[in-house]
């Protein structure tokens, strides 16, 4: 077999592979410095950001079902109920006694029936007797009837008819009580401390018939007036009687001043008063505070306190200048419960020139 390679082929061979490992690394360089070339020159980029570009966003689309709504039709409603004139309707009288809860406060709801009936004295009325002003539902007025009250008659009967009058139109209660003294004189010099006089010296209008309120709507308020337009003052024939005689009618005078007993009356009644008034003549009535307080002790140990809810307002017949003052004012005190600062004392005192 012939010799595949020969001596010349081998150095052929050896030639091409040289040259090209030498054609490769040329390249090899070539190339190798363009990348280095390229590398060192090439400048650093730098990406900046894209302007941020507001997108107008569209306003969404509400569509609403609409329906219409029926109406709903109201019932008919029932025929009118036609009432003939009510003063023509024969409608029984009801006469009933309510003993209203004393324990009330004007102005104030009794929260229910569970509060007893304290509503009922909610309406409260304004009276104005002698410049004595007093806002209630109860009022009391004491009136002198003695000698010494005759003087001054027709001035005290103008001022209670005047009170009567607002008392019916604000329909309140009322009670009038009359005193003197011809069984203790003027207390205490006439009789004593030693004697109980509390049922003594004091009378009520004609036809009024118990301790009771007279309501300013009812017919016994027209019964008083009646009474006192009645007395013709000038008439000396009426001033002197007994205590029989005067509740009779014909003699409206007696003589002698007590009016402890009258007070003891009007404390005694149910519900208790809001405000008791009384006029009284200084010289006889309070001389001096020895006498105030004497007439005081006897009354603690015979007489009934003072409702706490009642204000006792006593109305001087004499201005300031010839009325014993510190009298006056002593009286005010101890018959209020005591212990009264000096405005609530002079709240609770007026004088008049009678």
């Amino acid at each position: 077999m012939k010799q595949f390679f020969g001596k010349k082929s081998r150095s052929a061979l050896a030639m091409v592979l040289i040259v090209s490992f030498a054609l490769h690394i040329v390249a090899i360089i070539i190339f190798g410095t363009i990348k280095f070339v390229a590398d060192v020159l090439r400048e650093e980029t730098v990406f900046e950001a894209a302007p941020v570009e507001q997108v107008q966003q569209k306003e969404p689309e509400y569509q609403v079902n609409i329906q219409q709504r029926n109406e709903s039709v109201p019932p008919p409603r029932p025929p009118a109920i036609v009432v003939n004139n009510p003063s023509e309707l024969n409608i029984p009288s009801l006469d009933i006694d309510v003993n209203v809860d004393s324990s009330a406060v004007y102005g104030r709801g009794g929260g229910g029936f569970g509060g007893g009936l304290a509503g009922v004295r909610d309406m409260a009325v304004d009276v104005n007797f002698f410049g004595a002003s007093a806002s209630g539902s109860n009022f009391a007025v004491l009136m002198d009837l003695s000698l010494s009250g005759g003087g001054v008659f027709e001035q005290t009967r103008a001022e209670v008819l005047k009170t009567l009058s607002t008392i019916k139109k604000g329909d309140a209660n009322f009670m009038l009580i009359f005193f003197g003294g011809q069984n203790a004189g003027h207390m205490p010099k006439g009789a004593g401390n030693n004697k109980d006089f509390t049922e003594s010296d004091f009378w009520f209008p004609r036809g009024i018939s118990g301790r009771r309120w007279l309501k300013g709507s009812g017919n016994d308020i027209n019964k008083v007036i009646e009474e006192l337009n009645s007395v013709d003052i000038r008439n000396r024939s009426t001033w002197t009687g007994s205590p029989q005689n005067m509740e009779e009618g014909g003699i409206f005078l007696r003589t002698g001043t007590q009016y402890w007993g009258a007070m003891n009356a009007a404390f005694e009644l149910s519900p208790p008063p809001s405000t008791v008034f009384i006029l009284v003549e200084p010289g006889i009535g309070l001389p001096n505070e020895k006498v105030v307080e004497a007439n005081w002790e006897w009354y603690q140990k015979y007489g009934r306190p003072k409702p706490a809810e009642t204000d006792v307002h006593v109305i001087i017949g004499k201005p300031p200048n010839k009325t014993n003052t510190a009298a006056a004012e002593l009286m005010v005190d101890l018959i209020n419960g005591g212990n009264l600062s000096d405005r609530k004392i002079k709240g609770l005192l007026t004088y008049v020139d009678l």
